[in-house]
């Protein structure tokens, strides 16, 4: 199954964090939701970072939004907002792996673990 990667995973590998780099050369086919390219430009410090940014977003798949990624989302704010502490981003992402049929490649087990039908990878690097 392809992987959804998630944006901590991909500020690890912006970031030159020992082992993410591996990690997804390991897993083979992955995408991301322009989501992640969203907070990811959200947390850049500066242009040159936007411009590392755009580089992954170009170089792999970004999934966009649709109606159904949107009315799963809401779905899953619902669901999990108050109980688990779902945030409209983490939402949206969960809703794209969802509905895309991938695996939710994130070290942020706490916010996807309990999401019904939602598969995730949590790596150990």
């Amino acid at each position: 199954m392809p992987y959804l990667v998630d944006t901590d995973i991909l500020v690890d590998l912006l970031r030159r964090k020992k082992g993410a780099e591996d990690y997804l050369d390991s897993i083979g086919d992955w995408s991301l939701s322009i989501v992640t390219g969203m907070e990811l430009v959200a947390g850049a410090k500066n242009k040159d970072e936007i411009r590392e940014i755009d580089i992954v977003v170009a170089t792999y798949e970004a999934i966009p939004l649709n109606s159904e990624i949107g009315e799963l989302a809401y779905n899953l704010m619902k669901t999990y907002a108050k109980s688990e502490g779902l945030d409209p981003s983490d939402a949206m992402i969960a809703a794209t792996a969802i509905h895309e049929g991938l695996k939710l490649s994130t070290r942020n087990k706490k916010h996807f673990a309990r999401i019904q039908r939602l598969d995730i990878d949590v790596p150990d690097y």
